[in-house]
């Protein structure tokens, strides 16, 4: 299901949407850094951007040539927003996965061909949501991450990401994005 028209406005003013042309990189950074995960549940600030980061430096070490995949694959919640995953109806991942086929389309990503990458996605992205799960919000029904895991999300979380978007995260995504 593709939503029809509409416009969203990003963090700059860009007018952006499904009949519009793709917002900035800096407004995703910026809206995702500003995004919180398990609906604000942490024991922590946890945002979408740290959670993206993390996906991409896993990738990094287990599947390098879906890294740019795994970094962008939340980034179409700037639009949609990001639901708990017990709630998110089931065409969700379908206007996910088709904004961000576009964005990498058009913002000229190394993710192509985007069909190759996504299965791997979901399975790297449901394994981090039972890392953070257990380690940021200790909800014993997730399963309990690997020292390795718990590693790196040590270091994502080492990166500042005040409510303005801004800082060491920020600027190491935007790094990523520029190649």
């Amino acid at each position: 299901m593709i939503p029809k028209g509409g416009v969203v406005r990003t963090w700059s003013g860009y007018l952006t949407g499904w009949n519009l042309g793709p917002p900035p990189p800096a407004d995703c950074i910026t809206q995702l850094g500003r995004m919180s995960r398990f609906a604000g549940a942490t024991l922590i600030y946890w945002s979408v951007l740290h959670h993206s980061l993390l996906m991409y430096d896993i990738a990094l070490k287990e599947n390098k040539q879906h890294c740019f995949a795994a970094l962008v694959h939340d980034f179409s919640e700037i639009l949609i927003g990001d639901i708990p995953g017990p709630m998110k109806p089931d065409e969700y991942d379908e206007m996910e996965r088709l904004w961000v086929e576009r964005l990498c389309r058009e913002w000229e990503l190394p993710v192509q061909p985007w069909g190759n990458a996504w299965p791997y996605i979901m399975e790297l992205d449901n394994r981090v949501l039972h890392l953070e799960g257990y380690t940021l919000c200790q909800d014993g029904t997730f399963m309990m991450p690997t020292k390795e895991e718990t590693t790196m999300l040590k270091a994502v979380s080492a990166l500042s990401c005040p409510q303005d978007g801004y800082g060491t995260l920020h600027q190491t995504v935007a790094a990523i994005l520029k190649g």
